[in-house]
């Protein structure tokens, strides 16, 4: 489910060093030292990539700006990935976070749904966002009117390809 948001609506900048400093504190007892096994291969960047887009982009954004269509609207906002607070964590911190959550922040826990290979993934890729050549390269394409027409005559095809848009969440961006 969605995390809720906090009712709470003033980000003040000492709240924030203060909320970086308890993150950094708790993850880095329980986090360990860990260096993630996967590398930065296109396999890995790729499987990293699509789990992201199905389960971080609605928070963080496709770009991982913390502008996603729900990220803004919580307190605190979903974080920017492509950031210093993100990008200066170590690996282990980064699979920590996303593996159990951090229920203070509105940010779920993923270890009911990927195994420790598919979040070391997408730690891999988290840590693809903070790089220049990364920030802005994730566009969807705008389908042309032909494309469009065409979808639209392929029958059972287009009612496969909703019915899988849907399922897979696509419509919530």
């Amino acid at each position: 489910g969605m995390p809720l948001a906090v009712a709470h609506r003033q980000d003040l900048p000492l709240e924030r060093v203060y909320g970086n400093l308890a993150v950094d504190l708790a993850v880095g007892m329980q986090a360990g030292s860990i260096q993630n096994p996967v590398t930065q291969s296109g396999r890995a960047l790729e499987s990293g990539r699509y789990a992201y887009t199905g389960s971080c982009a609605v928070c963080h954004g496709v770009n991982g700006d913390g502008k996603g269509s729900f990220g803004e609207a919580l307190y605190p906002p979903a974080t920017d990935l492509q950031g210093r607070d993100t990008q200066t964590k170590s690996d282990a911190q980064l699979f920590w976070i996303i593996k159990n959550g951090l229920s203070f922040l509105g940010m779920p826990g993923y270890a009911s749904q990927y195994d420790d290979s598919q979040i070391w993934a997408l730690v891999a890729y988290v840590r693809s966002l903070g790089t220049p050549t990364h920030q802005g390269a994730e566009i969807v394409p705008t389908p042309t009117t032909e494309q469009l027409a065409f979808a639209d005559s392929q029958g059972d095809a287009a009612h496969r390809g909703a019915a899988v848009y849907f399922a897979e969440g696509c419509h919530t961006c």
